[in-house]
């Protein structure tokens, strides 16, 4: 996470570097789904995404390989960090 802030737009709390933030037009789109970094990738659904996590903790619980992380799944705890996962049909978000 060197680069946090500087190489690449986070929401930490810290001022949002705005010429590294990405946009995607959306007017073709039907659905959006927006999620944090706490899942390594994103499916059509959330159980498809969970399930997707769930096995990499299983065949990679350090997050070395699969899909690297900056920590690593530790006993006790659900996942390897704290988890988002927004869906919804669009468009929802029209400026009329």
């Amino acid at each position: 996470m060197q680069g946090a802030g500087s190489d690449y737009a986070v929401i930490d709390g810290f001022p949002i570097p705005l010429d590294k933030v990405k946009t995607y037009k959306t007017s073709d789109a039907q659905t959006l789904i927006l999620a944090t970094d706490g899942y390594p990738q994103l499916f059509p659904t959330l159980a498809d995404t969970e399930s997707h996590l769930q096995e990499c903790l299983h065949d990679d619980p350090l997050m070395l390989t699969i899909h690297p992380a900056t920590k690593g799944w530790m006993q006790g705890t659900k996942s390897f960090d704290d988890r988002s996962f927004l869906k919804t049909k669009l468009p929802c978000l029209t400026t009329e």
